[in-house]
């Protein structure tokens, strides 16, 4: 091979690198995968179990439920610990105004921890919660 076909060959790999480079940088591959290393880790902490009457006048109904609660904000283990009193407050006034009907569908239980979600977020300070999970469920 001659000293020109080696040159053309470095040439045009030069060119072909630069080319696949610039697809990878402008497709934004390198920073998905930043982004996917630096998400942050959902934290889970554990409220424990209620068992609440139902709202059902003309029967004894009762919801038991062992909840537990996910953040982002380390920050907010200490504060979710200190007040715990009010988190619970806010999960048997939330249970005990539900009926059999209001948590008889995975879509309505949704409903019913975006509605526990949004409450207790209102009294934290230092953080939200990205979630609100129903570890147990049991309606009788």
């Amino acid at each position: 091979m001659g000293r020109g076909l080696k040159a053309l060959i470095i040439i045009l790999l030069v060119v072909i690198a630069g080319f696949l480079g610039f697809i990878v940088f402008k497709s934004g591959f390198l920073t998905n995968i930043q982004s996917q290393k630096s998400a942050p880790v959902e934290k889970i902490y554990s409220l424990g179990e209620y068992t609440v009457n139902l709202n059902e006048p003309d029967y004894r109904r009762y919801i038991k439920v062992k909840i537990s609660v996910g953040y982002n904000e380390k920050k907010l283990d200490a504060e979710i610990a200190e007040k715990a009193s009010p988190i619970n407050d806010v999960i048997n006034s939330v249970l005990r105004t539900k009926k059999l009907a209001d948590v008889d569908t995975a879509k309505k239980t949704e409903a019913v921890k975006a509605e526990m979600k949004d409450k207790i977020n209102a009294i934290l300070d230092t953080g939200k919660l990205t979630n609100v999970y129903f570890d147990e469920i049991l309606v009788q």
